[in-house]
């Protein structure tokens, strides 16, 4: 697999930014990270260690951040949200809001 031209390029490069390593490391095994999306507050599972190892090398050349703990990020549509509730705005209306967000919001595959 060409990675810099496949679905995890955007991990170092144009979606860097909402991404972080996170420090998963043991004693029996230092050096691990799993990776996750702030923007959606979620971890990456890659089940291939191989290609897990590449991905991760890259995402550290380029510069994505390693932190200790899972960053506390609230969504974009929290405050959306939370303003349409304090506007008086019905469940209804919220809930399409809220349910077109997350389908605009997800990357494509």
């Amino acid at each position: 697999m060409n990675l810099e031209e496949s679905f995890f390029a955007q991990l170092w490069t144009t979606e860097a930014d909402h991404y972080v390593l996170v420090r998963v490391s043991t004693s029996d095994d230092p050096g691990r990270y799993s990776i996750f999306n702030k923007k959606f507050r979620q971890g990456m599972l890659i089940e291939d260690d191989e290609l897990y190892m590449q991905i991760v090398e890259k995402m550290i050349k380029a510069g994505v951040s390693i932190v200790d703990e899972i960053p506390d990020t609230p969504l974009p549509i929290d405050k959306i949200v939370e303003d349409m509730f304090a506007a008086g705005r019905s469940i209804a209306e919220i809930n399409a809001v809220r349910k077109q967000w997350y389908k605009d919001a997800r990357p494509s595959e």
